[in-house]
């Protein structure tokens, strides 16, 4: 398939998933800004470990490093997108932004879905690499 395919599945996977969990972040009784702790700490230690998982795979690359390292990104970005949701819409929820802060929220809500959609594509193109 051409590359231009495999862009087209991405990002139609990352509509699929980002509007899915934003109706999950609405609909869920569960307040992802507060649970039984802060989530804020727990994401962030989260991408550092990430960061630092990046890191290492310059040295240990491969295909099934890569799935690993797209798919955590995915799911911890996945987790991201809830949690800003649940930031935007305030309601019934601990933590909220004001809306004041719009460009902020807004900024949040598009690193999300991008960084979403950088891990779906490099899932696809490892998945369908021949290494």
């Amino acid at each position: 398939m051409t590359d231009r395919l495999w862009v087209f599945y991405a990002a139609v996977i990352t509509c699929v998933i980002c509007l899915a969990l934003t109706i999950f972040a609405f609909q869920t009784k569960i307040d992802f800004t507060m649970s039984s702790h802060d989530m804020t700490p727990v994401l962030f230690v989260c991408v550092i470990v990430l960061m630092i998982f990046g890191i290492v795979m310059i040295f240990f690359h491969g295909k099934v490093m890569t799935l690993i390292y797209a798919s955590l990104g995915a799911i911890l970005f996945s987790v991201y997108l809830i949690y800003d949701t649940q930031l935007m819409i305030g309601g019934s929820h601990r933590y909220s932004i004001s809306p004041e802060e719009y460009i902020f929220a807004a900024l949040n809500i598009y690193l999300d879905v991008v960084n979403i959609f950088l891990s779906i594509l490099q899932i696809l193109g490892a998945a369908n690499s021949d290494d």
